[in-house]
């Protein structure tokens, strides 16, 4: 008949597993910032560009230990976003500057750029403004749950290993 011995040696198992809880709340926040940077980085690539005040906007922060937030940092981000019904009025100054970034010019060889921006305004105070979606396509990729999740597995790991388990 075999037999084997298994010996545990309690300290070491204990060293270990201390040493392990210390890493790794770090470890993973670490993983989580990474996440939420990466992220960042494709909401960027998604979201429109005018004057790229919403792309630069976009950054993470962190909440709490392993809690990071990661999006837009500007009031009309929902907007762009979502859309709009009608009934706001955008200032004329910037929609003219944006109608000048974007190089659009009037049809009507009779107008300037301020009949054109005016109609713009008077447009969008009507019927509202488009959606372009940059943050919900992001979301519904996947993307950011699933490098979430690898990132996290991959930091505990390490945490494991190094503590010698």
């Amino acid at each position: 008949m075999s037999s084997f011995v298994v010996e545990v040696n309690n300290r070491v198992v204990v060293n270990a597993l201390q040493k392990a809880t210390k890493s790794m709340p770090s470890d993973i926040d670490h993983a989580v910032q990474r996440a939420a940077i990466e992220v960042g980085r494709m909401l960027k690539q998604n979201s429109p560009k005018a004057f790229s005040t919403l792309t630069n906007s976009i950054k993470e922060d962190q909440v709490a230990l392993m809690e990071w937030r990661v999006g837009p940092h500007v009031d009309y981000a929902q907007y762009v976003e979502e859309g709009t019904s009608g009934g706001g009025n955008v200032p004329f100054p910037a929609l003219l500057s944006w109608i000048k970034v974007k190089g659009i010019q009037p049809r009507n060889p009779e107008w300037n750029l301020d009949d054109l921006a005016w109609v713009i305004q008077k447009s969008i105070l009507a019927k509202g403004t488009r959606k372009q979606p940059f943050v919900q396509p992001v979301i519904d990729s996947g993307f950011a749950q699933q490098r979430l999740n690898q990132l996290v597995a991959q930091a505990a790991a390490r945490s494991i290993a190094e503590a010698g388990l």
